[in-house]
């Protein structure tokens, strides 16, 4: 069995762009399984991705009626028992070192809880210089540059689910980040000098969720962003929260049963927590980079 299951969500896609994502994650240095979720496509778009996985020989999960890209990849990380999780976009690609440089860092530092790469834009991109913040700034916002412990990933309760994770501000991905954050911190590698390279490209089209970002924000004095224009709606934000919330929860209940079995009576707050618990243990520097 191999270390990483990648699940590609995929809804009506263009042959072409499934084709390559496919085809790079196949190319990887770090093998991976395969699994490709239709996420209730149209007669057209079902046939095109039965038509890749049948000649990529990799796996295909069909559900019967849309559900929206966090139900999806939640479903196809279900289904695997890989150590390691990646959710590959089906418009985008990844360079063959992306998974190996990951993987490594997470089993060199074994308190991150999830790897994420530079992200390289491609497609119809806003008319703003590469040098703009706007763009760093959401690599975090987006799920197919992480690879993230299966564990970590289901104790924060995976992407978000639910009417209020539908539209074009969606959260699903934001609201994964925030949960996984109160277990540990997410390295990251920008390297780009060629013999470290591994970088994710992610393809961006007028209108979507990056659009929508860029258009809405600003860079002030100081380099932060801020909103000027349309905020994401209430019933997001509330979700978000709620999510961080379940997953306080569950980390919660995770440490009593630590605890229970640990030397609790010695004033140990941390007895019995394995060292990945990075949210009850102190964090150590990463030569690969610490997420801001």
């Amino acid at each position: 069995m191999h270390a990483v299951d990648c699940l590609i969500p995929v809804y009506n896609p263009v042959f072409s762009e499934l084709h390559q994502a496919v085809r790079s994650a196949l190319a990887q240095e770090e093998p991976c399984t395969v699994t490709l979720v239709d996420d209730g496509s149209h007669a057209e778009g079902r046939e095109a991705i039965r038509e890749v996985a049948a000649e990529m020989g990799v796996a295909l999960v069909t559900l019967g009626e849309n559900h929206g890209p966090g139900p999806a990849r939640n479903i196809g990380a279900a289904l695997g028992q890989a150590e390691f999780l990646w959710f590959c976009d089906a418009d985008d690609w990844a360079e063959p070192r992306f998974l190996s440089t990951a993987v490594a860092r997470l089993r060199s530092f074994p308190k991150i809880v999830a790897f994420q790469s530079a992200v390289d834009f491609l497609g119809d991109l806003p008319p703003l210089p590469l040098t703009d913040k706007r763009f760093t700034k959401y690599w975090h916002a987006i799920p197919g540059n992480k690879v993230v412990r299966r564990w970590a990933f289901h104790l924060a309760n995976g992407f978000g689910t639910g009417p209020a994770f539908r539209g074009p501000f969606a959260g699903e991905d934001v609201a994964l980040n925030m949960s996984l954050r109160l277990f540990g911190k997410i390295g990251y590698d920008q390297r780009t000098d060629p013999e470290h390279r591994a970088h994710y490209n992610y393809r961006a089209k007028k209108g979507d969720h990056f659009w929508l970002y860029v258009e809405n924000t600003t860079l002030s004095e100081d380099n932060s962003v801020a909103f000027t224009g349309k905020k994401p709606p209430r019933e997001i934000v509330e979700a978000v929260r709620e999510q961080k919330a379940c997953t306080t929860r569950n980390m919660t209940s995770v440490r009593r049963f630590f605890l229970g079995s640990g030397n609790a009576e010695a004033g140990d707050p941390d007895a019995g927590m394995g060292d990945d618990f990075i949210g009850l243990t102190a964090f150590e520097d990463l030569s690969a980079g610490e997420e801001p």
